[in-house]
């Protein structure tokens, strides 16, 4: 779930990177509810913002998310988002090695990756 408070993490991005929505792509891991937000779904929120593209991964396929398993290496995409997001969804993937490894290899040169997960305990 992208809370309120989080979602301006996106807006830093693009601005540590001059960047502008209307220039990205974006790979979001799970598919990212926002009660607080009209859109409902992160996928909507930042196709609103005018994102070029946006892919959503989330082995539950709602949303419009593709079934890819994050546990696995991905070798579709390499180095190819400007942005990559995990609001909440590498700690329910079984091998974190590879979870943050397909993260880095989604992520093109220059791009930025957000992560944001729970304090363990």
């Amino acid at each position: 779930m992208i809370l309120k408070e989080l979602a301006d993490l996106m807006d830093i991005a693009c601005k540590s990177i001059n960047i502008n929505y209307n220039d990205i792509n974006v790979c979001e891991l799970g598919n990212q509810i926002m009660k607080w937000h009209p859109a409902r779904t992160g996928k909507k929120y930042l196709l609103d913002k005018g994102v070029k593209e946006h892919i959503s991964i989330d082995m539950n396929g709602k949303d419009g998310a593709l079934r890819i398993d994050l546990s696995k290496p991905i070798n579709k995409w390499n180095k190819y988002f400007k942005m990559v997001t995990n609001y909440g969804t590498s700690e329910h993937v079984s091998d974190q090695y590879n979870v943050f490894r397909n993260i880095h290899n989604l992520t093109g040169i220059g791009g930025v990756m957000i992560n944001v997960v729970p304090i363990q305990g």
